[in-house]
C-alpha cells in the first residue's frame, strides 16, 4: 500500500516539474519570437530611411492626373528621381516655358520626358503650368514659338562656351520684327532644304560684361562699358545651318564663336570652296529679308533698321508665361499655317 502511494507521489512530482519545464520553454520561444519582431521591425525602419518609405495612405491624395499630357516649367530646375528613393534630387537646368511630355506622377512630381532623355525625369507639380506657354518679354517674342523646327544650341546658355560655364538660362528671345525677319529666311532655308540652327539670339548686357573682360577684343565682342551691342536689344542671331535630309550642319569656315580672325570674312580666301559656298548662300538670304552682316563674324546677323529694342537686361525670373492660345492672338503674324 506504501509502495502504490509512493509511486503516486512520485509520478505527480514528476508530471510537475515535466510541466514547470515545458512552461519555462514554451517562455523563451515566446520571447526569441518577439526579439525577432522587434530586430525586423528595426531593420525595416534602417531600410526606409536608406530607401524611402511609401506615403502614409490615410494622407490626402493628388488629384488624379492625366497620362501622357503636356506641361510648361514655370521654374529652370529639372529633378531625377533614382528608383527606391523618396527624394528627387537636382538633375540639370532646364529654360523657363520649356514644354515637357507627362507619363506618370510620383510623390507630387511628374514623371516626364524631356528631348531625347530615356532616364526618369521629373518635376515638381507646384512648378509646371497645364499646357504650352511661352515667354513673352516686352518688345520681343519667344523664339521657339516663332521658329519650331528650328534647332537650339545656346552655347553661351551651357558650358560649352570660354567662361567654362552657363551665362543666361536657354530662352531663345528676339524683338519682333528681327524675329519675323528670321521667320521669312527660315522659310526660304526650308524650301531649299534646310534648317535654321540657333546658338545666340538675345544676350544680357550682364553676359556681355563677362565675355567683354574675357576676350577683350572689341571685333568679336561689343564693348558693354561703351554701348549696348545688337545681341543686348533683341536685334542679332548667331546661327548656322543644317541640312534636313542628313540632318547634318554644313560645313563652316570655324567652329561656332571662334573669336579669332579666322572667322572673319576677310580671311574667306582661306576657307575651302565649300565653306565659302555655304556662307555666301546663307549671307544671300539672310541680306534678302533684310539682315547685315559684319566683317569678323561669318555666322552674325543683325538688323540695324530703327525700330523697338528690347531691355538690356533682362530679369529671367521675371518673365511672364503666356499660354499659346494667347499667344497665337498676341502675335498672328507668326501663326503657323496647317498644311
Amino acid at each position: 500500500m506504501r509502495t502504490k502511494i509512493l509511486e503516486t507521489v512520485l509520478l505527480i512530482f514528476a508530471a510537475f516539474f515535466l510541466a514547470v519545464i515545458a512552461s519555462s520553454l514554451y517562455g523563451r520561444y515566446r520571447m526569441i519570437q518577439e526579439e525577432s519582431r522587434i530586430a525586423a521591425e528595426k531593420t525595416n525602419e534602417v531600410q526606409a530611411e536608406l530607401v524611402g518609405t511609401p506615403e502614409p495612405t490615410t494622407e490626402p491624395e493628388l488629384e488624379p492626373y492625366p497620362v501622357c499630357h503636356t506641361v510648361t516649367s514655370t521654374m529652370t530646375n529639372l529633378y531625377r528621381i533614382q528608383k527606391g528613393s523618396s527624394e528627387a534630387k537636382k538633375y540639370m537646368e532646364i529654360p523657363k516655358g520649356t514644354v515637357l511630355q507627362v507619363s506618370d506622377e510620383y510623390k507630387g512630381y511628374y514623371i516626364c520626358s524631356y528631348g531625347d532623355s530615356e532616364e526618369v525625369l521629373c518635376v515638381d507639380r507646384d512648378n509646371v503650368k497645364e499646357g504650352i506657354f511661352y515667354v513673352m518679354p516686352e518688345n520681343g517674342v519667344d523664339l521657339r514659338f516663332v521658329l519650331p523646327d528650328a534647332t537650339y544650341e545656346m552655347l553661351f546658355a551651357s558650358d560649352q562656351n570660354i567662361t567654362g560655364h552657363a551665362l543666361y538660362p536657354a530662352i531663345p528671345m528676339l524683338e519682333t520684327e528681327t524675329a519675323a525677319m528670321l521667320k521669312e529666311a527660315s522659310e526660304e532655308f526650308a524650301q531649299n532644304g534646310y534648317t535654321i540652327k540657333i546658338y545666340d539670339t538675345y544676350r544680357p548686357k550682364s553676359a556681355q560684361y563677362e565675355l567683354y573682360n574675357i576676350v577683350q577684343d572689341p571685333k568679336f565682342i561689343a564693348d558693354p562699358y561703351v554701348n549696348n551691342s545688337f545681341h543686348q536689344v533683341g536685334r542679332a542671331v548667331d546661327m548656322s545651318l543644317i541640312d534636313s535630309a542628313t540632318g547634318k550642319e554644313l560645313q563652316m569656315p570655324t567652329p561656332m564663336h571662334t573669336f579669332n580672325d579666322s572667322a572673319s570674312r576677310y580671311n574667306r580666301a582661306a576657307w575651302t570652296e565649300e565653306e565659302r559656298r555655304n556662307v555666301d548662300y546663307m549671307t544671300e538670304v539672310m541680306e534678302r529679308c533684310g539682315f547685315r552682316t559684319i566683317a569678323t563674324e561669318w555666322w552674325h546677323f543683325e538688323n540695324g533698321e530703327t525700330g523697338n529694342y528690347m531691355e538690356p537686361n533682362l530679369n529671367y525670373n521675371s518673365l511672364p508665361l503666356v499660354k499659346e492660345t494667347e499667344y497665337r492672338i498676341i502675335f498672328p503674324q507668326f501663326e503657323l499655317v496647317d498644311e
